[in-house]
């Protein structure tokens, strides 16, 4: 406690030319040190602040006064996390923009679940949706060609496959 009012910590006295009070002749830090542990603990620096005993009680860190966060817990919608870890069948055969015509087989990559979705659509819509749907097309999950807006069509030419931009597939019924 010395230390903490010593004239490397809080002793102002004597920069701030601090009365010197009987009995000890001293400045107030140094009566404060000077009294024991219970004085000390009830020592106030304003009429109205706390003892230093309550300051000092306080359990900045204390786990056990910790609140327990409220964290609703994530719900996982049908596939478990060891799924897609690696050489799982979902991170080999998922269909996605960069591993063309690679399709999951568990109809769960982002372009598999839209088409499932879109051959739900049509077919919510009786014979007006029949136009968008092709039985036997197994690459478009049941979906004919002109279901997706601006297919592009396939020019076959000397140096391979190539996709016609200018003229693309509108697909209107």
């Amino acid at each position: 406690m010395t230390e903490l009012f010593s004239a490397s910590g809080l002793n102002k006295a004597e920069k701030y030319h601090l009365k010197k009070l009987p009995p000890h002749n001293s400045p107030v830090f140094d009566q404060i040190v000077l009294l024991d542990g219970e004085k000390l603990s009830q020592y106030k620096t304003n009429y109205n602040d706390d003892a230093i005993k309550n300051i000092l009680d306080i359990k900045v860190f204390d786990s056990v006064s910790k609140k327990e966060s409220v964290s609703q817990p994530i719900k996982k919608d049908f596939i478990p996390e060891k799924y897609y870890s690696e050489n799982s069948l979902f991170s080999n055969y998922r269909m996605d923009s960069i591993i063309p015509k690679k399709y999951s087989t568990l109809f769960i990559s982002g372009p598999d679940a839209i088409m499932m979705a879109m051959k739900d659509y049509y077919n919510s819509l009786g014979e007006l949706g029949e136009c968008r749907i092709d039985r036997e097309a197994r690459n478009f999950k049941g979906l004919a060609e002109d279901s997706f807006v601006g297919n592009l069509k396939v020019i076959e030419g000397a140096k391979g496959v190539h996709y016609d931009w200018v003229n693309a597939n509108s697909g209107v019924c």
